[in-house]
């Protein structure tokens, strides 16, 4: 199986496209990884509200890709405040994805990060848990002594809750978005990630979860669909804090905490002791599968 990448960027970011250019050449990532210029909400939109025309070019990026890539091939698809694992060419081959489907042949994407339903944290830390002993990153990311042994497949119906910062399409879920996409026209201003869960809970798509995360967002980085003012509006800050905290921790690279922003929210650390001894139960019991 051929594999493909793309990474979503607006003309008009180019830090972003500096920074995510140079991860790719220090990983070994430019022959097959490649710029994509997103759809610029803020030049063209249906709308005229300018949030709704970010959302909609957000989503437009991801389905000019999907439609206009390789059928035959699996497409990797980046948002450009991703930063991605060290050893991610080793470990997304195209033996390894060829593997995958060949096991899962009705697999549609396969999500290499996600915000995660609250209730499933626990079992995708013990997971990342597993694959990254003898870990030691110092939460602000200086320490990168760490050890890899691989990832677990994950079914994302129930734990994916929203998120396309990362993930692979195979030549079946391009088949099967498109057919999908198609399906849900008058619904321009619905985000894609939402699409995507909503797909998952009903069927309709396949789709799986790598854990530990071989790609995640840079913490704390701004978000250009939205401005400071629209997430105010539209998400709880604490609880956006505290999924990407969840994220970097699922990340098998370093975890790179903004450590003064964690201290000016309400994270705080447990101290309820029914509460340790329920998690280590817990830990015990989940060792048994």
């Amino acid at each position: 199986m051929r594999i493909d990448g793309y990474y979503i960027n607006l003309d008009r970011s180019i830090d972003r496209r500096q920074l995510f250019d140079l991860q790719l050449d220090q990983l070994g990532l430019t022959s097959w990884i490649q710029r994509f210029t997103a759809v610029d909400g803020k030049a063209v939109g249906p709308s005229e509200e300018q949030l709704k025309n970010n959302v909609w070019a957000c989503r437009k990026s991801h389905e000019l890709i999907i439609r206009h890539a390789d059928p035959d091939s699996a497409t990797i698809i980046f948002e450009d405040d991703v930063e991605i694992f060290r050893d991610f060419s080793s470990t997304i081959t195209k033996e390894n994805l060829q593997g995958l489907v060949e096991q899962a042949p009705t697999t549609d994407i396969v999500f290499l990060d996600c915000a995660m339903y609250w209730l499933k944290a626990p079992l995708l830390l013990a997971s990342a848990e597993r694959h990254l002993k003898r870990r030691i990153d110092s939460l602000d990311g200086d320490d990168d002594d760490r050890h890899f042994s691989g990832v677990d497949i994950i079914d994302a119906k129930g734990t994916y809750a929203y998120c396309s910062a990362a993930y692979v399409v195979t030549p079946h879920g391009k088949s099967t978005l498109l057919r999908l996409i198609d399906s849900v026209r008058e619904e321009e201003f619905v985000a894609i990630d939402t699409l995507y869960r909503r797909w998952i809970e009903t069927g309709d798509l396949t789709c799986s979860l790598f854990v530990p995360f071989l790609a995640t967002p840079r913490f704390n980085i701004q978000s250009t669909i939205t401005t400071n003012e629209d997430v105010s509006q539209t998400v709880d800050l604490d609880e956006h804090l505290r999924i990407n905290v969840l994220r970097r921790l699922l990340f098998a690279g370093k975890v790179a905490l903004d450590l003064q922003a964690l201290e000016s929210s309400k994270i705080e650390r447990p101290s309820s002791l029914a509460y340790r001894l329920g998690m280590q139960v817990y830990e015990t019991f989940r060792e048994k599968f």
